[in-house]
């Protein structure tokens, strides 16, 4: 048999077929319905049946009588002036070519495809799963026409038996549009044929747990008689295997001497994920929380475990600089306290006991450690520890003003506000700024 050959009907009937129909198209625009609302255009659809599959396109497509027949269906969408502006295309092939999701088998289809004249930008293939039991092959082109580019994208498929069903899309809006329609058409799709049961995929995962007060090993695994890898404790190994559809056994052994193993049975009925975790000990391998998932779930549970770890990791981040940051800041207090000069430190530690006693301004503190009738330091020495207060401590002017403000008035003293701002901002007074006086009564008066 040629390289091609086995695809040879299906391609001429999509390829030719969608050509010949493009060039015929303008102007035989058939006449329109009784107009209806937009609303109304959006919900009709028209379902199309075609030997063991049907699916659903918008109404306001037309049918193609002079093409479609018991394996080919054809529909168009014109445009205002008549000329055709969206075709969607299903056909069945009556040979029984194999299965299309075998690489040399779609490497053939979709070279058959593309190969036409006016065909160009072609990247590959793709293979989708269209449900949890049916997967098939999509490949995208362009195809030049009547004078006009139009963006086709392929589905095809097959049952049981061989047979291949192709669906094409192809739209002058380009790729998004062609790529959103055939979407929608797979949604709509049924289908009551059996499924090619050559292979389905299994998406296997396996969490070894640390055991380390026990024999400590590495373990292989195996599903069958073929060994598909080996996992060390605390590693989770993944897998995809495309299995024949039955039951299969995993099992681990110890590596090296196989003396210590574990098995289970998985029932490849479809495609699906299986995970489980395994513990490690000197004569048997346990197998717990085995858990069976549809590749939807599957995916949907990593994407938001690959989430949950990524926003904790960015939060460590965050901490991690965070801790760093008030490190460095310590490391720079420290350099910073050491500079400074015994009179100083001492002022700086009479400066916090005051705090820590009752609120004062940053003119009163100062004022305070610097007065003959208070502590007596030097002015220099005195402003010197609560600029250090300042910077390392973080001490609020305006707190500190609030505490005045409050002590005033818990105190059994009347006071209105205008008369508790000027007692707080009075140099005879606690010598805040107007402002901070200004906050602070305004807050203690809420």
């Amino acid at each position: 048999m040629e390289k091609h050959g086995k695809w040879s009907l299906i391609v001429l009937t999509i390829l030719v077929a969608a050509l010949l129909c493009l060039t015929a198209c303008g102007g035989n625009k058939k006449s329109e319905p009784e107009q209806k609302s937009k609303a109304e255009e959006k919900e009709e659809t028209t379902e199309v049946k075609l030997r063991d599959i049907s699916f659903e396109v918008p109404g306001e497509f037309k049918l193609d009588e002079s093409i479609t027949d018991e394996d080919n269906a054809y529909y168009k969408l014109y445009d205002e002036n008549g000329s055709m502006d969206c075709l969607i295309y299903a056909s069945y092939d009556d040979s029984q070519s194999g299965n299309i999701l075998n690489k040399d088998s779609a490497d053939g289809f979709c070279k058959g495809l593309t190969s036409g004249d006016g065909i160009h930008d072609y990247s590959g293939y793709e293979v989708i799963d269209i449900d949890d039991q049916l997967s098939g092959i999509k490949l995208g082109y362009e195809l030049d026409a009547n004078d006009k580019t139009y963006a086709v994208t392929v589905v095809a498929f097959n049952d049981s038996e061989g047979h291949v069903y192709g669906i094409l899309c192809g739209t002058v809006d380009g790729h998004a549009e062609s790529e959103a329609r055939i979407g929608k058409v797979l949604e709509s799709l049924k289908y009551s044929f059996d499924v090619w049961k050559e292979k389905h995929k299994l998406q296997l995962s396996v969490e070894f747990e640390e055991n380390i007060l026990l024999d400590i090993y590495e373990v292989e695994i195996y599903v069958d008689e073929d060994k598909i890898g080996t996992i060390a404790q605390g590693e989770t190994f993944t897998k995809r295997l495309s299995l024949e559809e039955g039951k299969h056994e995993l099992v681990f052994y110890k590596s090296g001497s196989h003396d210590a193993k574990g098995s289970t049975e998985i029932d490849v009925d479809r495609n699906k994920a299986f995970s489980c975790s395994i513990k490690s000990h000197s004569e048997d391998i346990d197998i717990n929380n085995q858990t069976e998932e549809t590749l939807k779930e599957y995916n949907q549970r990593i994407k938001k475990e690959k989430k949950q770890k990524a926003k904790e990791e960015a939060a460590a981040r965050k901490a991690e600089k965070k801790a760093k940051a008030k490190e460095r800041k310590a490391k720079r207090r420290e350099r910073a306290y050491d500079n400074l000069s015994a009179e100083a430190k001492n002022a700086y530690k009479s400066a916090k006991s005051y705090l820590d006693f009752q609120g004062f301004s940053r003119q009163g503190l100062i004022d305070q450690l610097s007065s003959e009738y208070g502590d007596a330091y030097p002015r220099k020495a005195a402003e010197r520890a609560v600029r250090f207060m300042e910077k390392y401590d973080g001490v609020n002017w305006t707190k500190q003003a609030k505490r005045v403000a409050r002590s005033y008035l818990d105190s059994g003293m009347s006071f209105s506000k205008a008369g508790l701002i000027q007692q707080l901002e009075s140099q005879y007074g606690e010598k805040f700024t107007h402002q901070q006086a200004v906050n602070a009564v305004n807050a203690v008066y809420k």
